[in-house]
């Protein structure tokens, strides 16, 4: 085909003839339509355009693009792209690889010396599995987790079992009772004044004290009990040094005794019933043929109480331990005596001290004989005690009771 002459040129205008040619040339954003056969390619925004030749070099300007970082900070100091490229390489424990347009960056847990593969618990050790460990909840336990944080929760409300109460709440000042595996009981808050009072087989309960006879006051104040006792010792009552101390007899009194304690510790009580009696005149021919006698003792030198008649019989004024004992001397014994014996006879028993064969024991010109006994005996109270001598085998009863001092008849109550 000819080529025209170009006017303004004077050369061949080879493009004259277009119809091998596109007239219209699509962009990213409209159409782009030749003028005169010409084209424009200009850049845009970080792009530059340069002809050489037949050629046109279209290059990306970092330096215009706002959109485009010029520097990468770090963790430590920045990174700035040489020749457009930046290069991104791990560090420690850490592995970057690229696949198209994609880096990829992952965490190396087998090249860190600062994290654990193993992590010891109170019983063994947990391993992660593809770098990866489970945080289970135990025994009243529970886990949760979100992002890249792990919550560790108790149960609520915490069992006994676990240690807990089995409760979620308590009462304001109530007092906790347990119960077992169960949840812990509240008792009711104690009222002022009030204790805690126990209940077998039940839960102690919170009660005012009482007193079943009236002797006791209680005033109760809020964390506060005074107690008080009523009817006491009058400030008007008088009471002996060193007394024992006793009951008046029904009024919730009290009374001075005759008992005396000393403050070493003897105790004494001059009201404790005791005598003791002599016989200083001679009793004539009371036995010797099997005659019973009744010994009389008539110089009373000790009766604190009165309860010996002055002859020879003891009443006991009350029930109690007593103890006698009494003493006689005989004379007149012939040789035919027999048995001779002294006895204390009571209201409720016969007790015969000491025994002997007269004749054979008698002594002197006097033919004297000195018999004593000893009874340790319960008496009731109105009870009698009395001392008898009998003596058998004489013809007849010729033998008498000496005028010595000798003969004595004593006895007190021991308890």
């Amino acid at each position: 085909m000819p080529y025209p002459i170009n006017p303004f040129t004077g050369e061949l205008d080879r493009i004259a003839d277009t119809s091998g040619f596109a007239d219209t040339f699509t962009t990213d954003s409209g159409d782009a339509t030749p003028i005169g056969g010409v084209i424009i390619i200009a850049g845009g925004l970080s792009i530059d355009t340069s002809g050489a030749g037949n050629t046109v070099t279209i290059d990306f300007d970092v330096t215009e693009s706002p959109d485009i970082a010029t520097s990468f900070l770090t963790d430590t100091g920045s990174a700035v792209p040489a020749l457009n490229v930046l290069t991104i390489t791990g560090g420690t424990s850490i592995d970057t690889t690229g696949a198209g347009s994609v880096v990829t960056i992952d965490f190396d847990v087998t090249g860190s010396p600062d994290l654990a593969n193993s992590f010891l618990t109170d019983s063994g050790s947990a391993v992660p599995a593809l770098n990866v460990l489970t945080v289970a909840g135990g025994n009243g336990i529970s886990t949760s987790g979100a992002g890249s944080t792990v919550t560790i929760d108790l149960d609520s409300p915490v069992t006994v079992p676990n240690g807990g109460t089995g409760l979620t709440s308590l009462l304001d000042h109530s007092v906790l009772v347990g119960s077992g595996v169960a949840s812990i009981t509240e008792l009711v808050v104690g009222n002022d004044g009030e204790i805690l009072l126990g209940a077998t087989g039940s839960d102690p309960v919170f009660a005012l004290p009482t007193s079943s006879d009236n002797l006791l006051t209680f005033n109760v104040g809020a964390g506060s009990l005074d107690i008080v006792a009523q009817n006491a010792v009058a400030a008007s009552a008088v009471l002996d040094d060193n007394a024992v101390v006793t009951g008046d007899g029904g009024v919730r009194g009290v009374q001075t005794s005759t008992v005396l304690v000393s403050s070493a510790g003897e105790m004494t009580n001059p009201s404790q019933p005791a005598f003791f009696a002599r016989n200083n005149t001679t009793q004539s021919n009371f036995t010797g043929a099997g005659t019973t006698y009744i010994v009389r003792y008539q110089n009373t030198t000790l009766d604190v109480a009165g309860d010996y008649d002055g002859t020879d019989t003891f009443t006991a004024p009350v029930d109690g331990k007593y103890s006698f004992s009494a003493t006689v001397q005989l004379t007149g014994l012939s040789s035919t005596a027999t048995s001779t014996q002294i006895s204390m006879d009571s209201s409720t028993i016969n007790r015969r001290g000491s025994v002997v064969n007269g004749a054979n024991v008698r002594a002197g010109a006097s033919n004297t004989l000195l018999l004593n006994g000893q009874l340790f005996i319960d008496l009731d109270a109105a009870d009698i005690c009395q001392i008898t001598i009998q003596v058998s085998g004489m013809p007849s009863d010729t033998v008498d009771l000496s005028s010595t001092t000798g003969n004595t008849f004593a006895g007190y109550l021991v308890f």
